[in-house]
């Protein structure tokens, strides 16, 4: 495979405020040839300096209208013949080879839409903590359960991610789970047996800090992707459901 074949888009968007972690994340993303990476931040941080002026990578500004919006950015900056991407947290990493099991996959079959595998978590000092081990499970149970399909380590066919309209920036933390849906409803999801990233959970992860937001976001999108005879009475399951996700959470 030459560079330029089968590239993938990984968008990487940070507030430059956690260096360490974000050269951690760049690193993973550079191992998994074949990708070109945009890192979308704040200027005047001195974030250009962290790219490697060789290899396929470019530093856009965030123009502050949230994360989703963000990540568009990042993504409709990438050349036209990239046709995977995904994005990453300035504080998680890509497992070696995880890119290119999921390009065989989406490269094999132009059905499926999305990819994804295990998540391990870790801790602010990289330490193992657990694995999400739920996999197929995880679709199964997206459109009216807790959200199991890990972000992390996804790839995405860039024409179905357009196809939706890409990242809906009406949520600002939930929005991944809208987009698993939305890319469920017009093609296949596939689980990769495989660990394919690490989420750091710390006290300063967006995930982490805005738990409840996150929690109401998530019931919102799965009410909002029911039948309407349906969204009425969802209350009757979402309720419990909001409950135990919270409480889910607090045992990581």
């Amino acid at each position: 495979m030459t560079r330029n074949e089968n590239m993938v888009g990984i968008v990487i968007p940070t507030l430059g405020t956690r260096i360490e972690f974000l050269m951690a994340s760049l690193d993973s993303a550079r191992e998994n040839f074949p990708t070109s990476i945009c890192l979308v931040g704040p200027k005047n941080f001195g974030l250009e300096g962290l790219l490697n002026s060789s290899a396929d990578e470019m530093f856009i500004e965030d123009k502050g209208q949230g994360l989703p919006a963000a990540i568009n950015h990042g993504m409709n900056s990438f050349r036209s013949d990239i046709e995977f991407v995904t994005w990453l947290g300035d504080d998680d990493l890509l497992a070696r080879g995880s890119i290119q099991a999921g390009l065989d996959r989406l490269s094999a079959d132009p059905k499926l839409n999305l990819v994804f595998g295990k998540c391990t978590y870790i801790d602010e000092a990289g330490n193992f903590l657990r694995t999400n081990k739920f996999g197929a499970f995880g679709v199964k149970v997206l459109a009216f359960g807790p959200c199991l399909v890990p972000q992390p380590g996804s790839l995405i066919r860039r024409s179905s991610f357009n196809a939706v309209g890409q990242l809906s920036t009406v949520y600002s933390c939930a929005f991944d789970l809208d987009l698993f849906l939305k890319l469920k409803k017009i093609g296949r999801v596939e689980y990769v047996p495989e660990i394919q990233s690490s989420f750091r959970w710390h006290s300063d992860s967006l995930s982490v800090r805005n738990r409840p937001i996150s929690v109401r976001e998530a019931s919102e999108i799965r009410k909002s992707h029911l039948p309407i005879f349906l969204r009425t009475i969802s209350e009757l399951w979402e309720i419990p459901l909001r409950v135990i996700t919270k409480f889910a959470a607090r045992l990581i």
